[in-house]
């Protein structure tokens, strides 16, 4: 995810999170939040799921930004992400 090449073709960057068993979508976008620029105080303020997520779609707009969820244990864990 990190060559070159893809590097190139996603210019606004990588935004990457193991998931696992045990997701934390609220923890993963609120760092996904600080890696686009929101201070920790203003990702404090997003309490929910919802707010976080409706953030994040704002902020990645139409951009290219590659977004890789790695050790998704099945769809109603992908679900929560999208």
């Amino acid at each position: 995810a990190y060559d070159d090449a893809v590097l190139q073709t996603y210019k606004q960057g990588v935004l990457w999170a193991g998931v696992g068993k045990s997701p934390n979508p609220l923890n993963v976008f609120g760092t996904w939040l600080v890696a686009l620029g929101l201070s920790s105080k203003e990702v404090g303020s997003l309490n929910t799921l919802e707010e976080r997520r409706s953030r994040l779609k704002g902020l990645i707009g139409t951009k290219k930004a590659l977004i890789i969820l790695d050790d998704i244990w099945g769809h109603q864990t992908f679900q929560q992400f999208v």
